[in-house]
């Protein structure tokens, strides 16, 4: 892969830059590496874990899928069957663990458990009390934002004032509260926003992104190289980043948005279940598109513990106490419903990447240039299992292998820690240039293998 700017670009950008000049080998060996992106990051939300045999992809003839070929929409009521046509830009993750959560002496883990670890690769303070919704470090997306500088959109469409759910947590495992009412968020956020009036000069901002890409590109590896070096050396390279940050200030801070923005009309107050969460999606794809923010952690279930009579094949029953509670893995019939539900979730998942690929962006699209993260809480949720968990990522951004299935290990639950997930948590965290060979617990460390 090429960097994407020239070397006079390069030049012009680091002209007079002294703290440059004892760098120039490492410099060199920057340029020869496939150069990272600087993309967004949004996590979205579902809980109720999910049932292997309808989540799992399959060979386009059936049976087992390979890591390459593979099918989501083999089946009626498959779970993940609304991404197919955007399979190529997924990574479909089965079989990770929140190993943090059981792999000691006390047990962290249910429905607690399964709000705390997913984001922080952490356990709770403590398995019950209030501080089974506290931990000992951030989330990643709040990792993610202070490393962005920016202040990340936190919704919880199911929330309230003081409400305990949020699943982001602060440097010190403290819960960030999410925001729950849209209209309120639109006065915050899009308030006071006007869209730029006129365009700026073509000419001028694509000498600003090529700077920036310079900037962004050399910063980012100039961490990883920093690991390298004795400590005297170290604090030259300290001394070269600082630089690279003064002058990324002077030509990219506060610019107005890339993207194709546009300020959505306020929110009705009468917008109801379901449609509010594609109504909300639609406003965190405009967030981002005018760079009000580049993090998003957005809850999609509108149900909760109750009931989605708009999907009338389940019947009039709870999401929560009948179908995820009345989950069996060898009874077919509670397997189909407990996928219709997380299909559901698909297609909001689905609805929020055909928006952001609608929004265009330089070359590309938002899309293009943003990595989203599909969570969950649970493996299986009548047992609440803190292994086996269902993730996907979708998106351009980064340098992640798409179009890829990635299966771990689904054997004898909490029996064989083989998978904590805290390996996709380092991956994603060093998307954006943290240089971490951890995120979370400490005793998991490395990325997680076959992603990029």
């Amino acid at each position: 892969m090429k960097l994407g700017v020239s070397r006079r670009t390069f030049l012009k950008t680091f002209a007079g830059l002294s703290a440059a000049a004892p760098f120039q080998g490492l410099l060199a060996d920057a340029f020869a590496q496939a150069p990272p992106t600087y993309p967004r990051f949004v996590v979205l939300g579902s809980p109720h874990g999910c049932a292997p045999d309808l989540w799992r992809p399959r060979a386009p003839a059936g049976g087992p899928a390979n890591s390459t070929g593979w099918t989501l929409d083999y089946d009626p009521d498959a779970s993940l069957g609304p991404l197919e046509k955007h399979k190529d830009s997924l990574v479909v993750i089965e079989g990770l663990d929140l190993t943090c959560n059981y792999d000691q002496p006390i047990i962290y883990t249910g429905h607690n458990g399964g709000a705390v670890a997913p984001l922080t690769g952490q356990h709770a303070r403590a398995p019950e009390g209030a501080d089974s919704m506290r931990t000992t470090g951030p989330s990643i997306d709040h990792a993610i934002a202070k490393q962005l500088k920016v202040a990340p959109f936190l919704f919880f469409p199911l929330g309230y004032a003081g409400s305990n759910l949020a699943i982001t947590f602060d440097d010190a495992g403290e819960r960030v509260p999410n925001e729950y009412d849209l209209r309120s968020s639109f006065d915050k956020w899009f308030g006071p926003f006007n869209v730029p009036a006129t365009a700026p000069d073509p000419k001028a901002l694509a000498r600003q992104q090529a700077d920036q890409s310079v900037l962004n590109f050399l910063n980012a590896d100039a961490k990883r190289l920093r690991t390298r070096l004795a400590g005297p050396e170290q604090l030259k390279m300290d001394a070269f980043v600082d630089s690279v940050n003064l002058l990324e200030q002077k030509i990219g801070g506060g610019g107005p948005p890339l993207a194709s923005c546009q300020k959505p009309a306020a929110p009705g107050t009468a917008v109801a279940f379901p449609a509010l969460i594609q109504t909300m999606l639609d406003f965190t794809s405009e967030l981002l598109a005018c760079n009000l923010t580049r993090v998003a952690t957005v809850g999609i279930d509108p149900a909760g513990s109750g009931k989605m009579p708009w999907l009338p094949q389940l019947g009039d029953v709870f999401i929560h106490n009948d179908i995820a509670h009345g989950y069996r893995p060898d009874d077919p019939v509670s397997g189909r419903k407990l996928s219709i539900v997380q299909r559901w979730y698909a297609q909001q998942v689905a609805y929020f990447i055909e928006r952001l690929k609608a929004i265009p962006e330089g070359n590309g699209t938002v899309y293009d240039n943003t990595i989203i993260l599909w969570s969950n809480e649970l493996g299986d949720p009548a047992r609440h299992m803190n292994n086996n968990l269902p993730f996907v990522i979708a998106g351009g951004g980064g340098t992640l292998k798409r179009g890829r299935y990635l299966p771990f290990g689904t054997g004898a639950e909490y029996k064989s820690p083989q998978d904590p997930h805290g390996k996709l948590l380092t991956s994603l965290a060093n998307q954006f240039g943290m240089n971490t060979n951890a995120f979370g617990d400490p005793r998991y460390t490395g990325e997680l293998p076959g992603l990029t």
